[in-house]
């Protein structure tokens, strides 16, 4: 695994959080000083932050997730082993139960086989000399070691796609900031002109979604608008 995974991912997404939730509560504030204006116009882009949120969502979730399998089928394997020392000790020769094959050599031909004319081949033993838990004990650890590989691969696969969050978290973070001024730093005429952020589903409910667009990429995404 990345060992750099959390400064590049949850860091980024912690600060964007934030920057998130201040700009929220700009929104609002300059939403309440709009509230008689009739008149939306939204530019074009929809910015990706529902998207962004979502999918480092999805990947935390997912690094999360199977690192407590690995951790599970971990334990899960260890268990097993130590019960497979034990039962490996009561493995004895005791309990195989061989056999004597004789057969006889007639070597003077009188077809009479005397005692020294007999052989005697030892069978296979026959029966477990070990505890026959010991099989599902080895069968747990196999199934486990598998588990700790394919979670091992899913987090390699999920870590491999987080240049794309983190593009998105990027390009969200430059149109919330393009987008809000502080309310602190308008003028009261300003702040009644000022571009803020709405969500992708309120301007929808209100028909002014921009362009051809009937419907939100995400309705968590938001877009930058002012009322005329």
């Amino acid at each position: 695994m990345d060992k750099n995974i959390f400064p590049k991912i949850i860091f980024p997404l912690l600060v964007f959080t934030l920057l998130f939730f201040f700009f929220v509560l700009v929104y609002n504030h300059n939403k309440e000083t709009k509230a008689q204006e009739v008149g939306l116009v939204c530019d074009e882009e929809e910015i990706p932050i529902g998207e962004a949120l979502e999918e480092a969502r999805k990947l935390a979730s997912a690094i999360t997730g199977n690192s407590q399998a690995m951790f599970n089928s971990a334990l899960s394997q260890i268990e097993a082993a130590k019960d497979l020392l034990t039962l490996a000790d009561q493995c004895s020769s005791d309990n195989c139960n061989t056999d004597c094959n004789r057969w006889c050599i007639d070597a003077d031909g009188d077809g009479i086989c005397s005692d020294d004319e007999w052989n005697c081949e030892i069978s296979d033993c026959s029966g477990n000399p070990c505890p026959p838990e010991i099989v599902g004990k080895a069968l747990t650890i196999g199934l486990a070691y598998l588990q700790i590989e394919n979670s091992k691969k899913a987090i390699e696969d999920v870590i491999a796609n987080r240049d794309e969050i983190l593009d998105k978290l990027k390009e969200a973070r430059e149109e919330l900031e393009k987008c809000v001024t502080p309310a602190g730093e308008l003028t009261e005429a300003e702040a009644r002109e000022a571009r803020t952020l709405i969500p992708c589903h309120e301007i929808k409910l209100q028909g002014a979604l921009p362009g051809d667009k009937e419907d939100c990429d995400n309705p968590n995404n938001f877009y930058c608008c002012q009322f005329e």
